[in-house]
């Protein structure tokens, strides 16, 4: 993502086909302490970047985006 303007990442995506697969990570229970994760990550990455997580279903499996 470096010099680029917009980026995704990606969990749910098998990294060799693109085909989507079952993630475990759940971006809206997810924490860090006693802080929501996506909180946390906005208020401690340098430099500050506006992004949010969203979670959908691609086939009945769950895929989690986050776009910057």
């Amino acid at each position: 993502m470096n010099g680029q303007p917009h980026g995704y990442l990606l969990w749910g995506i098998e990294d060799s086909t693109g085909k989507p697969i079952v993630t475990t990570f759940a971006a809206n229970d997810a924490k860090k302490g006693n802080e929501p994760l996506e909180a946390w990550l906005l208020r401690s990455l340098e430099p500050k970047i506006a992004f949010r997580f969203h979670t959908i279903k691609i086939n009945g499996k769950g895929i989690v985006i986050r776009r910057d």
